[in-house]
């Protein structure tokens, strides 16, 4: 639930402590949110991150691994809406 400036707040300081340690790539996966609102959220924070950053930021998506409460008993339903 946390707001686009909190996740980009967040994502900064966390890629601050990773580039001390020597880090050059990050995967940043999305697909946690299960809604398209959370999902694009998520897209945007790494968008700016990948702009102010010199860590390379990799968007991987991973859908599928729980279902929403409204596709409960429609899993098939939950798939369709995530490849169309």
């Amino acid at each position: 639930k946390a707001s686009l400036d909190e996740l980009v707040a967040l994502g900064r300081q966390r890629l601050d402590w990773m580039l001390k340690m020597g880090v050059t790539t990050v995967e940043c996966k999305s697909g946690y949110g299960l809604d398209l609102d959370t999902e694009l959220k998520q897209l945007e924070a790494v968008r700016i991150l990948q702009r102010e950053q010199p860590v390379e930021l990799v968007s991987t998506f991973l859908g599928a691994h729980a279902w929403p409460d409204e596709f409960k008993d429609d899993q098939e339903g939950y798939v369709d809406f995530l490849i169309n």
